[in-house]
C-alpha cells in the first residue's frame, strides 16, 4: 500500500511516487535502464497491475509504442496476452494507437490473435486498417 509520504498533491491529481508508480512511468516514457534497473532489484513484478484499468507494464509500454521496453518485459517473462480490465491486451493496445510494427513483433512472439476484448472485438479487430502482416 502506497504511503502518504510517496504521493504529492497537484491540484485535483494525486501523483504516485511508489517504486511500482516510478515503474509504470518508466514503462509510460520509454526510460529503458531505470525500468530494467527496477526489475532486476526486484522493486516490481513485470507483471503487476497498476491503475484504473489495471494494466501491466507491458500493457503501458505496447499502448506507448515503446517496442525496446516491451522487448525487455518479455525477456523478463511478462504475460503477452494478459487482458486488463476492459479486456485488451498488449496487442490490442498497440493496434489501438496504430503500432503496426509492435503489432507484428508481438504475433511473432506467440500473442493471440484470437482474443476477445469486452466490446468483443479481437486485438486486430481494434483498427481500422490492421497490421501489416496480419491478413
Amino acid at each position: 500500500m502506497v504511503g502518504l509520504e510517496s504521493k504529492l498533491s497537484k491540484g485535483n491529481w494525486e501523483v504516485d511516487r511508489s517504486s511500482l508508480g516510478n515503474a509504470f512511468r518508466y514503462a509510460k516514457y520509454g526510460r529503458y535502464r531505470e525500468l530494467e534497473k527496477a526489475i532486476q532489484d526486484s522493486e516490481v513484478s513485470v507483471d503487476d497491475q497498476y491503475g484504473p484499468k489495471n494494466n501491466t507494464l507491458l500493457c503501458v509500454a505496447a499502448s506507448h509504442g515503446h517496442l525496446r521496453i516491451v522487448k525487455l518485459l518479455l525477456r523478463n517473462k511478462a504475460d503477452i496476452n494478459f487482458q486488463n480490465s476492459e479486456g485488451n491486451s498488449p496487442m490490442h493496445l498497440a493496434n489501438i494507437f496504430n503500432y503496426k510494427e509492435l503489432v507484428n513483433y508481438l504475433i511473432s512472439k506467440g500473442a493471440n490473435k484470437e482474443l476477445k476484448n469486452k466490446r468483443g472485438h479481437s486485438p486486430l479487430e481494434e483498427s481500422v486498417d490492421g497490421p501489416d502482416e496480419a491478413s
